[in-house]
């Protein structure tokens, strides 16, 4: 493992996010993105589709901090929120994530039960398959995802939270997880801005309109 590089992700979540991110920016923008993130090796030389670990915290913190220079922060951080929310979808199926939650749990289980474990099993994919390490934690309004260590950030400093993928990552789950409603994710501290975790704050409630893009 090289460690001098922060920690890694497997290679099938670095698929998995590229693929996301082109259906964002078109396939010329994706391109775009890794001339300027210096990464473009990734797209002469796919990148392996298992749980090896391949994609370097060194090279998603340069994917993302590319996408906000090429696109401007706030678009940048708009198009890495959509970006998760199609991780999502695709890290259903290939990752396992919400394995753990049955369509018919989806259904029957208490909302907050149902949050609960789809967190629990998203956690245990992270933890388990790369270097970002996630906790859970919670009191009586919220549920917080902290990651420990992050790969989505990793090398920035920004003024502003730099983890996009994972807000649109963790507010697709929650919709899934609602049947529909948009459940407010909001990231509150970033490693980027000098924070010590990068900390997601998960209503306990349901709120919001139905989204139909989850």
């Amino acid at each position: 493992m090289r460690t001098d590089l922060g920690g890694q992700y497997p290679g099938k979540f670095g698929r998995i996010v590229l693929s996301a991110l082109e259906e964002v920016v078109g396939r010329n923008g994706l391109l775009a993105v890794l001339r300027l993130g210096r990464l473009g090796h990734w797209s002469e030389a796919p990148l392996p589709d298992d749980f090896r670990p391949a994609v370097s915290f060194e090279e998603m913190g340069s994917l993302f901090a590319a996408l906000d220079e090429l696109y401007g922060p706030t678009e940048g951080e708009q198009l890495a929120q959509r970006a998760g929310r199609r991780l999502f979808r695709e890290g259903a199926r290939d990752l396992g994530f919400m394995l753990g939650v049955a369509d018919v749990g989806r259904r029957v289980l208490p909302l907050s039960v149902r949050i609960r474990l789809g967190m629990e099993t998203m956690a245990e994919i992270f933890n388990r398959y790369s270097d970002h390490r996630v906790v859970l934690r919670e009191d009586r309004a919220f549920y917080y995802w902290v990651s420990e260590s992050c790969g989505l950030c990793h090398g920035r400093r920004t003024t502003y939270p730099a983890c996009g993928l994972m807000t649109g990552l963790l507010s697709a789950a929650m919709s899934w997880l609602s049947v529909g409603r948009v459940v407010e994710v909001e990231e509150v501290a970033c490693i980027a801005q000098g924070a010590e975790t990068c900390t997601f704050r998960v209503p306990k409630v349901r709120t919001g309109r139905r989204r139909d893009d989850a």
